[in-house]
């Protein structure tokens, strides 16, 4: 995941000024089954906006397994909302 920049907005034609976005998603990860995708850009978790990387980490490791998060992002210009469980990665 990487803060979104204005570099990285033009670079990869993102629809948004702030946020992070997903470089990369597991195969068989909760993120996968929630329906995220590589440049999605997630802009809040859980109603605390996120707009750095460092952010977003803050807000993941401040819950803990087995905790619901709700995340707003972006999927091309289109806001959508998701649930996600957090589970303990290897």
């Amino acid at each position: 995941m990487i803060t979104v920049t204005s570099t990285i907005k033009n670079q990869y034609g993102l629809s948004v000024d702030e946020g992070v976005m997903i470089v990369q998603v597991a195969n068989g990860s909760p993120a996968e089954a929630a329906g995220l995708k590589a440049n999605d850009v997630v802009t809040s978790i859980d109603g605390q906006e996120v707009k750095t990387s460092e952010e977003m980490r803050a807000v993941i490791q401040a819950n803990q397994v087995g905790d619901e998060l709700e995340i707003v992002y972006y999927q091309g210009s289109q806001q959508k909302t998701i649930q996600a469980t957090l589970v303990e990665t290897p």
